[in-house]
């Protein structure tokens, strides 16, 4: 299959708009929805990284200077075998 230029570029501007990952949330951004610290995000964050539910991928974000940057943010992945949601767990909808 091959792409003309203008089918690459539309291709990468959707990517851009959509911001990568929409699953995926910084640690500034979890801190803010659930209007905790910082710091208590990333213990949540460790405890479910040490069960093995969260998947580290990057994400385009917007910088200060107005510029479309690379950072890290993190996607929580369901228990397996769970049909229910943990209560003890925040999972994005």
């Amino acid at each position: 299959m091959r792409m003309t230029e203008a089918e690459i570029i539309e291709e990468l501007q959707e990517a851009l708009a959509d911001g990568g990952a929409t699953d995926a949330f910084t640690t500034p951004e979890l801190a803010q929805m659930l209007n905790i610290g910082h710091a208590a995000v990333r213990r949540r964050l460790k405890v479910l990284q040490s069960a093995g539910r969260l998947e580290p991928v990057r994400v385009m974000r917007m910088s200060l200077t107005g510029t479309m940057r690379r950072c890290w943010g993190y996607r929580i992945i369901h228990a397996s075998g769970s049909d229910t949601e943990d209560p003890k767990v925040w999972v994005p909808s």
